[in-house]
């Protein structure tokens, strides 16, 4: 909404609408020791805001599976730099 509108966040020093929103990865227990490299990238993933909100928008008016392997393909370095070695360390581990 942030793309097509003219919005602004509200200042709120005392917290009344809450704080900042955060999502959090889940997985059983045991999984980072199992499948260490996709632990390390939920663990080091990030979108900046206003790409996040960019993305929704583009997700509203089109194929949301477009729109994201449109952001995937135009962000690939900042993608592969958040391993280590690059997305060749990466193993194809079977369960």
């Amino acid at each position: 909404m942030f793309s097509k509108w003219p919005l602004r966040y509200l200042d709120d020093p005392k917290q009344i609408l809450g704080g900042a929103e955060q999502i959090h990865a889940v997985a059983r227990k045991g999984f980072s020791q199992q499948y260490p490299e996709v632990a390390y990238f939920f663990g080091h993933y990030s979108v900046p805001k206003t790409d996040l909100e960019a993305l929704m928008m583009e997700a509203r008016q089109s194929s949301s599976d477009q729109v994201v392997a449109a952001y995937y393909v135009a962000n690939k370095p900042r993608f592969d730099a958040m391993f280590p070695q690059g997305t060749e360390a990466v193993s194809s581990r079977q369960p």
